[in-house]
């Protein structure tokens, strides 16, 4: 192997350290378990099968999971004119913040979670996605 060889393949791995060092967009380590809640976050209410947010009283509430590195659910389907609370848990790396640009949010999610409390919504779309801007999601009210 020349020289040349080694420099570039050295390189190369010192730029790929240097991005996982970064906390780049990358799912959690599967032998990790995932870190409890914080107290301060509720208990995440159940989402149906299909991403729809679960009616409780005059609030709409869902829990969104980014264990898998990813929005679960990615698409969420709520109710036109009732508030919306999105429970996320846990985050890091990409997934370390939420921005719901329309709303204004960036909410941090390093601290066990957080709870975003989004106004009622007139029908539509409303996109979401990570800090970096790299993982997305979207709530489609109707």
């Amino acid at each position: 192997m020349s020289s040349t060889t080694r420099i570039r393949l050295a390189t190369v791995a010192l730029l790929l350290l240097a991005a996982n060092a970064a906390g780049g967009c990358t799912a959690p380590a599967a032998s990790s378990p995932a870190p409890a809640p914080a107290a301060t976050v509720p208990a995440p209410a159940p989402a149906g099968a299909d991403g729809t947010a679960k009616l409780e009283g005059a609030i709409q509430r869902i829990s969104v999971d980014l264990s898998t590195g990813t929005y679960v659910p990615s698409v969420i389907t709520a109710k036109a004119g009732v508030p919306l609370e999105i429970v996320f848990g846990q985050g890091s790396g990409c997934l370390s913040s939420v921005l719901v640009p329309d709303f204004g949010i960036d909410q941090d999610l390093t601290q066990g979670g957080a709870v975003v409390k989004l106004p009622a919504m007139k029908a539509g779309e409303y996109q979401f996605s990570c800090g970096m801007e790299m993982v997305f999601g979207k709530i489609v009210v109707q």
